[in-house]
């Protein structure tokens, strides 16, 4: 109890001066215009870029700690999976490609309504594109959403490396040994637990050298 209280505290007090650190980046990159600043405005953006990295992250460990405490509540309504889907790469997309990748959306304009909490399934999206972001460079990053037997299925698809098969029973496991890279080694677990409070189901194919599919269910 004493170290989820402590992981959840800390991730709270943490949050404020992130978003201070990326914001006057971005204060600061926005003033210098002219070319001689060319290499301010750099710097600039890797620091608020990096500062919203960690966010997410510190985020994440603030998650875990409600998902043990049973803290999660959805507040859930009836909205488009379109909107959600662009949203989420508009705002999160250029902080997080760094690998010079591609984006594709394949989405239709008349796809039903699914009834969740917008605010988690973005989250959801944003865990997603950043896993297939990280193991992928100058490649296509494919999101696409289409009804399936009275659910909506979303997928997630990336021409990157690949996860050998032994690795995919535990890739939905926290803290996964072996995750390797930049991260907390959560934001899968989380999907996992968001995804079926939701009603729904994830689950992640994979072929090594040919990319990753992460597809996740909601209940129309």
């Amino acid at each position: 109890r004493l170290k989820t209280e402590f992981l959840g505290n800390v991730s709270h007090e943490l949050k404020t001066p992130l978003t201070v650190v990326s914001g006057h980046a971005q204060l600061i990159c926005s003033q210098l215009a002219g070319p001689e600043y060319a290499a301010i405005r750099d710097k600039s953006r890797i620091i608020s870029s990096e500062a919203d990295r960690l966010t997410l992250m510190v985020g994440q460990v603030l998650d875990v700690t409600r998902i043990e405490e049973k803290k999660i509540l959805l507040e859930k309504r009836l909205c488009h999976i379109d909107e959600l889907i662009y949203q989420a790469v508009e705002t999160h997309f250029p902080i997080l490609n760094k690998g010079g990748n591609r984006l594709e959306i394949n989405v239709g304009l008349d796809l039903p309504k699914v009834n969740a909490d917008p605010g988690r399934i973005t989250q959801v999206l944003v865990n997603v594109v950043t896993n297939a972001l990280h193991h992928t460079k100058q490649g296509i990053i494919t999101i696409s959403a289409k009804e399936v037997d009275e659910t909506m299925e979303i997928s997630v698809s990336d021409t990157g490396k690949g996860i050998p098969e032994g690795e995919l029973p535990k890739l939905f496991t926290r803290y996964r040994s072996g995750s390797g890279g930049a991260g907390t080694g959560l934001g899968l677990y989380i999907c996992k637990y968001l995804v079926e409070e939701h009603g729904g189901a994830i689950r992640v194919e994979s072929t090594v050298g040919k990319g990753t599919t992460v597809t996740f269910s909601l209940p129309l």
